[in-house]
């Protein structure tokens, strides 16, 4: 037992004697934590292609949120406005076109859409990317709650 005590006390007096590297190591490793959780969650990226989504967001199914700020008739595409965890005023805003997935509109559901869907934020999980959109399931809350 004193044997192990002794190895402590040893162990404590050489990193009183190096306290700098110690906290220089642990600085370095939560860096580094810190760094591969944004660079995994990007809580600041806002959302303009469908390229820039990353792959893992569809495989994990992550809902994202945004705000309806037009739709274009050519396709029925929602032109959707990504909204970050964390917004920062210094990103560039910009419209992700997102398809509503597995529904196909006609020109009265254009303006069906036009109507309720405009300035709505709305979440969407991304499904599958296309070259010019987004497939995505969409949920619109209700307005009336």
């Amino acid at each position: 037992m004193d044997a192990v005590k002794q190895i402590f006390d040893q162990y404590g007096a050489i990193m009183d004697q190096e306290i700098v590297a110690v906290q220089l190591g642990c600085y370095s490793v939560a860096l580094i934590g810190l760094t591969a959780a944004i660079r995994k969650v990007r809580p600041f990226s806002r959302f303009k292609r469908p390229n820039d989504i990353p792959k893992r967001f569809l495989e994990e199914r992550r809902e994202l949120t945004g705000c309806v700020k037009r739709i274009d008739p050519n396709g029925a595409l929602l032109m959707v406005e990504h909204k970050p965890l964390i917004s920062l005023p210094v990103i560039s805003k910009g419209e992700l076109p997102v398809k509503i997935l597995g529904v196909n509109i006609s020109g009265l559901g254009v303006s069906w859409l036009q109507t309720i869907v405009v300035d709505s934020e709305i979440t969407f999980i991304p499904v599958k990317k296309d070259t010019n959109f987004v497939q995505c399931e969409v949920l619109l809350p209700n307005k009336n709650l």
